[in-house]
């Protein structure tokens, strides 16, 4: 009951939930818009709306956002705290797509889609996510008996 009351005190009139509970509701709220995003840009990357996703959730979250603050007398809403985490997983996305760019351009590699179904292309690995170790290079390991030894060392 403490931690009930607790809580309440920290809520106001017209704001967001404060707190813990406000954190964990806004990065669930800017998880579920940019797992949103990812939906958008990879099933409709070959229209506008996927090219533009990260863009249009960012303008729209942060316009959205404002006007909710301009219609409340400048006073955080719920409206405009959903807005807002819907405008920062655009501009996250953003990044992200601008970082990739800039390190691909960087390395000289390329990113390619093809369907799980099809042979891979010549000298291509079988890598399932993004960030993927390749095969590791020859080289030397640990016996059993110097494994066990380390985890006895503790």
């Amino acid at each position: 009951m403490k931690s009930a009351m607790h809580l309440m005190k920290k809520m106001e009139l017209n704001t967001p939930v404060k707190g813990v509970a406000g954190l964990l509701v806004d990065g669930g709220v800017t998880f579920g818009a940019a797992y949103g995003i990812g939906q958008v840009y990879h099933r409709y990357s070959d229209k506008f709306v996927g090219k533009q996703a990260a863009r249009m959730a960012a303008a729209g979250g942060k316009l959205a956002a404002v006007a909710f603050s301009a219609m409340s007398g400048g006073h955080q809403t719920w409206m405009g705290s959903v807005a807002n985490s819907i405008g920062n997983a655009g501009i996250a996305a953003m990044g992200v797509e601008m970082g990739l760019r800039h390190a691909r351009a960087k390395s000289g590699k390329k990113a390619v889609l093809i369907s799980s179904s099809a042979a891979l292309p010549p000298g291509a690995t079988e890598m399932s996510s993004i960030g993927a170790l390749g095969r590791a290079g020859a080289g030397t390991g640990l016996s059993w008996d110097q494994i066990e030894e380390l985890a006895q060392s503790r």
